[in-house]
């Protein structure tokens, strides 16, 4: 039983440690590709054409970059999703990312910049 423990313990520790290390840029561009792009674009304008139908915030824009400013928001929308009116607009990631990828995702999101 102890051996069990020990382990257990052990294996937590090294997905602890993995998490605090991912490489930032790196999931933000796997979670984005997958979960984003689709509706945001590649550039986060939301000029796709799922994302002109969806009516997808320009994420590089100053009034979306105004209101989410803080990370914190940015985690809670990416982790909840987002309804409008009783309508699902973007689902949830909190049971498809981990927090350490979803914190990455926002800290990218914050550093958008218009071109």
């Amino acid at each position: 039983m102890k051996s069990v423990i020990l382990a257990l313990s052990f294996m937590f520790a090294i997905s602890t440690f993995a998490e605090d290390t991912l490489n930032k840029e790196e999931v933000y561009k796997v979670s984005w590709g997958k979960y984003c792009a689709f509706c945001h674009g590649k550039d986060g304008k939301g000029t796709t054409t799922i994302g002109r139908k969806m009516r997808a915030k320009d994420l590089t824009s100053a009034e979306v970059r105004e209101k989410y400013q803080d990370e914190a928001k940015l985690i809670k929308l990416i982790s909840d999703g987002y309804t409008k009116n009783g309508r699902k607009i973007m689902r949830p990631l909190k049971d498809k990312l981990s927090e350490a990828e979803i914190k990455a995702l926002a800290k990218q999101l914050l550093s958008l910049k218009k071109k």
